[in-house]
């Protein structure tokens, strides 16, 4: 839980975790989580100048959401993903995912 976010609940074995804090107080402003029957992690995350973020990370359920954006499928054991987020709430702009066997994690593609 932070601040006034309230709690995201846990899905699976590894959950991912993204929130956007207040630069003012700290406070959260929107927050969500990446959760699946396996394994979900956030990596990686860059700031844009013009407010939005790019996540990457990796994970192993069938699939992974990343909020009202399509499902990615999972193609190998582990598959990397990144995704374009607006800052001001959180939605999801865009999102690739990245698979193959052996697994591939995306979590590099970020400085």
């Amino acid at each position: 839980t932070i601040g006034s976010l309230g709690s995201v609940s846990n899905a699976g074995a590894t959950d991912g975790y993204v929130a956007k804090l207040s630069g003012s107080d700290g406070g959260g402003v929107w927050s969500f989580g990446l959760g699946g029957a396996g394994n979900e992690e956030v990596s990686a995350v860059a700031v844009a100048a013009v407010d939005n973020l790019y996540v990457s990370g990796s994970f192993t359920s069938t699939s992974l959401t990343i909020g009202s954006l399509e499902p990615l499928s999972k193609a190998g054991v582990m598959d990397g993903y990144v995704a374009k987020l607006s800052g001001s709430d959180g939605s999801g702009v865009w999102s690739v995912g990245v698979g193959k066997s052996p697994p591939l994690d995306a979590s590099q593609c970020l400085p």
